[in-house]
């Protein structure tokens, strides 16, 4: 596994279809497919929104990911081919967001990669890293998968 990704969160989806089978303590939130389009990630953001109340996470965290998924999709649309697919589910203690697409990183073929190895000039990737505590880009032969993951909140903060 790519360094500072957790045991606990899991392997990537094993294809493009949504079918991978659900880990024991596992919880799918959302599994989609988006015809590749400019409003791609205004629609993964609607859809985010909509099921990120219904978390654990806290508010910033909530609005952290809503730019995370718009992001990775913006991504997808931008650099890669065909649909677009955006996974987001609950595992343990973390919240896990996945988009794949059938583009190839030509730097990275046959490669898993933390996210915070991977360099690149633009700035939706410093902000993925930023915001979520880990990730990975998993590029294969049949596409690129970009995976993070944001912890749960486990105690709440007093404010004195």
């Amino acid at each position: 596994m790519a360094a500072g990704w957790p045991e606990a969160v899991g392997e990537p989806s094993q294809d493009r279809g949504g079918s991978a089978e659900v880990a024991a303590g596992r919880t799918e939130l959302i599994v989609a497919t988006y015809r590749p389009g400019p409003d791609v990630p205004a629609r993964a953001r609607r859809q985010f929104f909509y099921i990120a109340q219904r978390t654990e996470l806290g508010a910033l965290a909530r609005e952290e990911l809503l730019v995370v998924v718009s992001e990775l999709c913006a991504n997808a649309y931008v650099h890669g081919e065909g649909a677009i697919d955006l996974r987001v589910w609950r595992e343990d203690s973390h919240v896990v967001v996945e988009v794949t697409d059938a583009g190839r990183w030509g730097r990275y073929a046959g490669q898993t990669v933390a996210l915070e190895r991977v360099a690149e000039s633009g700035r939706g990737l410093d902000f993925v890293r930023a915001a979520c505590d880990g990730g990975s880009i998993h590029c294969q032969p049949s596409g690129t998968t970009v995976r993070c993951w944001k912890r749960l909140a486990t105690e709440t903060t007093r404010i004195a």
